[in-house]
C-alpha cells in the first residue's frame, strides 16, 4: 500500500503493508499510555500515524528523513477520511541505511534544481522542494507546546518578488551556527517540506543527516538586487 490511502481497503480483519520516509515526528505524549504523531510520506501521498508504548521510542529526530516500514496495519474511515491505524499485531521497523528504492527516491529529491521563492507559494502542502534566496535574517525564541520549552527558529527567504520563512524545531547548534554563516547571501535550501501556518505557507527543517540542508548558490542578479 503507498501513502495515498485512497483506493486501501477497509474492513474487518484487512490489514496493509506500507513502506514510507519519516517527514515529522511530533512530541511524545505521556498519557499513560505513551503515544506520538508521526507523518509519513512516499512519491504518491503523505498520511499520518499514531504510534504507541514502546514504539515511540524508535523515533528520535536523527530518524528524519529514513525508511519506516510498517506491517499488519489497519485503515479506518473517519468523517469521510481514510487514516491509518495500528493495532496489537502491527510491527514498526525504522532504517535509516539499508538500500531501496525508496530510500534511492529521497535522496534524488536533493539533486533537483533549486527554485525560486514564488514556487514554494504553489507547492502542495507535505511535499518537498528545494528553493534558493537570499538569506535575510535570522531569529529564534522560546515557546511552550504541551508544556514543554522547545525553541523554534525562524529562517528568512527573500528575493525581489517573493519572501518565505523556513521554522525548525529544536535545531542542533551547529546547524544554527551554519545558516548563520550564510546571512546577506544566496542560499539554496534542499528538501524542505511545505506546509501551512496561518493560512501563509512556510517551509519546515527536518534537522537529520537525511534532512534539509543548506548550501551558498550562485546567482548574480539576486546578489545585486540585495546589495542595492
Amino acid at each position: 500500500m503507498t501513502c495515498d490511502l485512497t483506493s486501501a481497503v477497509v474492513g474487518m480483519g484487512v490489514k496493509h503493508n506500507i513502506e514510507a520516509i519519516i517527514i515529522a515526528i511530533f512530541p511524545v505524549q505521556n498519557g499513560p499510555p505513551a503515544r506520538r504523531h508521526v507523518l509519513v510520506r512516499d512519491q504518491f501521498g503523505s498520511t499520518g500515524i499514531t504510534v504507541w508504548h514502546a514504539d515511540v521510542h524508535k523515533f528520535p529526530k536523527q530518524v528524519l528523513g529514513a525508511v519506516v516500514t510498517i506491517t499488519k496495519a489497519s485503515i479506518n474511515l473517519y468523517q469521510g477520511k481514510k487514516n491509518l491505524v495500528l493495532n496489537k499485531e502491527s510491527t514498526i521497523v525504522v532504517n535509516a541505511t539499508m538500500p531501496s528504492p525508496l530510500a534511492a527516491w529521497w535522496a534524488s529529491l536533493a539533486d533537483a534544481s533549486p527554485l525560486p521563492l514564488p514556487a514554494a507559494m504553489t507547492a502542495a502542502e507535505n511535499t518537498f522542494i528545494n528553493v534558493f534566496g537570499i538569506l535575510g535574517f535570522c531569529s529564534q525564541e522560546t515557546k511552550e507546546v504541551n508544556g514543554v520549552q522547545r525553541q523554534v527558529s525562524s529562517i528568512h527567504l527573500v528575493s525581489p518578488t517573493a519572501k518565505l520563512q523556513i521554522r525548525g524545531w529544536d535545531l542542533e547548534p551547529d546547524t544554527y551556527t551554519r545558516v548563520l554563516s550564510m546571512q546577506d547571501q544566496v542560499v539554496k535550501v534542499l528538501r524542505i517540506r511545505i506546509t501551512c501556518y496561518a493560512e501563509l505557507k512556510i517551509g519546515e527543517v527536518l534537522d537529520s543527516p537525511l534532512g534539509t540542508s543548506f548550501h551558498l548558490h550562485s546567482d548574480p542578479e539576486l546578489q545585486q538586487f540585495w546589495a542595492n
